[in-house]
């Protein structure tokens, strides 16, 4: 189940990107023509953030993200597993505010329409709520794998 969330998350990532690139290369072939196309920033700032959100957690599943572990490192490696933990806990105490406080702006922003395409901004907001509960799931499979090292 994890693995078909995986490659989802991971082929909806490509897509994004791709219609990025493509949105993005048609609003500058067509302002060389003189006629540019309404709305491809729009599109693609919107595409971006979404891809960034559903990014953060596929990083996350994958271990990508940046880490200093310099002052870490120094202790033993029962410490390590405990501030490894503890970490885990700060993470998944700051995802879930962030789901709430993105539920929140997804539904305030409802009634406001992007400025060119119309559609009610909370479609774009809802990649906070969205991408964090998909981080929040991550994280705990990262804390569930942690434990299951530590056993081993």
């Amino acid at each position: 189940m994890i693995n078909l969330l995986d490659k989802g998350i991971r082929g909806i990532g490509i897509l994004l990107f791709a219609s990025i690139v493509i949105l993005t290369l048609i609003q500058v072939c067509s302002r060389l023509i003189g006629s540019p196309v309404q709305g491809t920033d729009e599109a693609v700032r919107f595409l971006f953030i979404w891809m960034v959100f559903l990014g953060i957690a596929y990083g996350m599943r994958n271990k990508v993200h940046i880490e200093v572990d310099f002052f870490i490192s120094k202790f033993s490696e029962t410490i390590q597993f405990w501030l490894t933990l503890f970490n885990h806990l700060l993470m998944i105490i700051y995802t879930v505010v962030i789901v709430y406080q993105g539920y929140i702006v997804t539904e305030v922003m409802g009634n406001q329409l992007a400025p060119i395409s119309r559609i009610p901004m909370s479609y774009i907001f809802a990649s906070i709520p969205i991408g964090a509960s998909l981080l929040l799931l991550y994280i705990i499979l990262s804390a569930i794998e942690t434990i299951k090292e530590r056993k081993r």
